[in-house]
């Protein structure tokens, strides 16, 4: 018998929650979001709790409030780097990006919540129209062959929109909890594991969260470590071991992956090739183990123009030269992509 060799690795970017939940606020969106309830009544009540002054509360939303209108394509990670790196912020720091946190975990499990809305018998009925309905059938395939390990999913989001997704849709089977453990990676950390903090849960004890599960774009970029403090490779070398772009020479080797990567398929749904993130994989890295990269470019029906999928194409080239480019929804993407 000849072995199969397929594998698949999902990307994912906020869009693909956005996607499934029109509720969840994209880049500049959550940054809105954030300037208008950080000091309403439902956040004040924790930073009391946290005993954070009103007025480094205030000095907060001020300065949010100018970034949105200095910065059009601005986002949290970045207004986070700004009040870790610049003097004005110094002595306010540590409160202040507690502040930021505390506000992405709040509004995260809010979008959760919202998609519970969305979705409120969750069966099957309810997600044939979306993309995870292709990445259910995938599953369940796979499940049924014991081939799990042939799918990989890197997601870019703090929200566990896919664990939950996968325990509502099987619950009768414990390979998944394992496959959420092992074959899910969230890039930037996660609020934490649907074991212990409830999807979409309410906010009343969001101070007794660790906050230190988020990380940024910006703080990552510092970590230049191959392997952590238990001797595993860090999240972001995992990322580039997976996707193929792993640099060389480094501490271990990929002759291994060859075979591998030949056979790789590589897909990005609902994300954006922001500059920062692209690095982070590494992606403009060329190597010899030429997996298949694959990215749709999806423009609603109000958006639809020429002019927007030349720009989104041409900005994806300048990360890669090989990329091949879709153009339809998410669901169509993803139920061709999974099958090739």
């Amino acid at each position: 018998m000849v072995e199969d060799l397929k594998r698949h690795v999902l990307v994912l970017g906020a869009g693909a929650s956005k996607a499934l939940s029109s509720s969840f606020g994209l880049g500049q969106e959550l940054l809105y979001d954030i300037h208008t309830r950080v000091d309403g009544n439902l956040m004040m009540p924790i930073w009391n709790e946290l005993k954070i002054p009103s007025s480094t509360v205030n000095m907060f939303k001020l300065h949010l409030g100018y970034y949105i209108f200095s910065c059009k394509n601005g986002s949290i990670d970045h207004f986070i780097s700004e009040i870790e790196d610049f003097p004005e912020f110094k002595n306010d720091k540590e409160d202040l990006v507690r502040i930021a946190k505390y506000c992405i975990v709040f509004h995260i499990l809010g979008y959760e919540g919202a998609l519970l809305r969305d979705y409120p018998k969750m069966d099957i009925s309810e997600i044939e129209n979306t993309w995870f309905f292709s990445l259910y059938l995938k599953i369940k395939t796979l499940l049924d062959e014991k081939k799990l390990d042939k799918l990989l999913l890197l997601t870019f989001n703090y929200d566990r929109v896919l664990e939950y997704f996968l325990v509502s849709f099987f619950p009768d089977y414990p390979e998944i909890k394992e496959f959420i453990k092992t074959r899910i990676i969230h890039v930037y950390g996660e609020i934490d594991s649907i074991d212990n903090v409830k999807f979409g849960a309410g906010n009343d004890k969001l101070e007794n969260l660790v906050i230190d599960n988020i990380k940024t774009i910006y703080s990552e970029r510092l970590n230049d470590t191959i392997l952590d403090e238990n001797g595993e490779l860090s999240t972001r070398d995992k990322c580039r071991l997976e996707l193929g772009t792993f640099p060389e020479p480094k501490a271990i080797s990929l002759k291994s992956h060859e075979k591998k990567m030949a056979n790789m398929n590589i897909g990005f749904i609902g994300f954006s090739f922001d500059e920062l993130n692209c690095r982070f994989l590494n992606l403009s890295n060329d190597n010899r183990y030429n997996p298949k990269f694959k990215v749709n470019i999806y423009a609603n029906k109000y958006d639809a123009m020429f002019e927007l999928r030349r720009a989104e194409t041409l900005k994806c080239r300048k990360v890669r030269t090989d990329f091949n480019f879709s153009y339809c929804s998410a669901e169509e993407f993803l139920n061709e992509f999974l099958q090739n």
